[in-house]
């Protein structure tokens, strides 16, 4: 089913940047990352294939800022008190988290689970850098 929901973010562009009105941009950015989020784990625990690769993904996080905003110029002023305080922590920063380590994860599983070369035919150097 969560396969289902990230085809149809796909085919929304939730994946790619947009040029929408801070707010709705904001909206879209929360649905895509969390859809990527749940389906990145499903796919993981059943050993299937993503939907979509990171490589195909140019949309930026949400802002760390909270998810009760409601009003575009509120919501823009937040954002620029976060950029100004990158580490303040807010209710979506452990999502951010979340989603920044599985990319890393991602990242692992398409260098050592690929089907088109065999686990010995990675590059040492490859393997260090996934190890740092």
């Amino acid at each position: 089913m969560i396969g289902v929901v990230m085809r149809h973010c796909l085919d929304s562009g939730l994946h790619r940047k947009s040029n929408l009105p801070v707010l709705l941009d904001q909206q879209r950015k929360r649905l895509f990352w969390t859809v990527y989020m749940l389906e990145r784990s499903v796919a993981r625990t059943l050993g299937r294939p993503c939907c979509v690769t990171d490589r195909e993904i140019d949309v930026e996080l949400p802002a760390n800022v909270s998810d009760e905003i409601e009003h575009e110029e509120e919501l823009v002023a937040a954002i620029e008190r976060a950029s100004q305080f990158p580490y303040q922590i807010t209710a979506l920063s452990p999502a951010i988290h979340i989603v920044r380590v599985q990319r890393i994860e991602s990242k692992i599983h398409r260098t050592l689970y690929r089907v088109d070369k065999p686990i010995s035919a990675i590059q040492p150097h490859k393997v260090t850098r996934l190890r740092a």
